[in-house]
């Protein structure tokens, strides 16, 4: 494939290899799995990427919102044989928090029917409305609006009628 462009002779390292080319001995990589501490305690998922050998450059991969976890990684290890250091953060670490921001739609006691809206909840920027599993009625809130809960957190419970 053909670019529309060059990049300056300029912005390419001598040892990397030409734009669609390889480097003349393929190299190995290796990986390591991290977990990045953001300035507010949010854990971010990431995984950084080293060829065999001296690095002729580093990368930094970060995925687009709501882009699934690894979706980078090919191209990250291709650029590791190429001789480059890649970081590939993934942002939240498996979807870090739910923000509970949006609407609690129950009160405890209220009587609740199979795939009726309960909450509804926001998390990497997009909303999610959690429904109910089953008839039954609300027996306890287990969150506010407003909290933040691990992903797989009981927001709440339901008995069955």
């Amino acid at each position: 494939m053909q670019l529309p462009f060059a990049p300056p002779r300029s912005m390419i390292h001598p040892a990397a290899a030409p734009l669609g080319g390889t480097r003349s001995a393929p190299m190995d990589c290796t990986e390591t799995e991290l977990t990045l501490t953001a300035d507010d305690g949010v854990a971010l998922a990431a995984r950084r990427f080293d060829p065999v050998g001296d690095p002729v450059g580093a990368v930094v991969i970060h995925g687009a919102v709501a882009t699934p976890r690894r979706y980078y990684d090919r191209f990250a290890r291709w650029l590791a044989t190429q001789g480059f250091t890649v970081l590939a953060e993934d942002g939240l670490s498996d979807l870090g928090s739910l923000d509970i921001d949006q609407a609690l739609l129950v009160n405890i006691g209220d009587e609740v029917k199979a795939g009726q809206p309960l909450v509804v909840t926001e998390a990497m920027k997009m909303e999610h409305t959690l429904t109910a599993p089953r008839d039954g009625r609300v027996a306890e809130l287990l969150c506010r609006v407003g909290d933040q809960v691990p992903e797989g957190a009981e927001l709440l419970r339901i008995e069955s009628e």
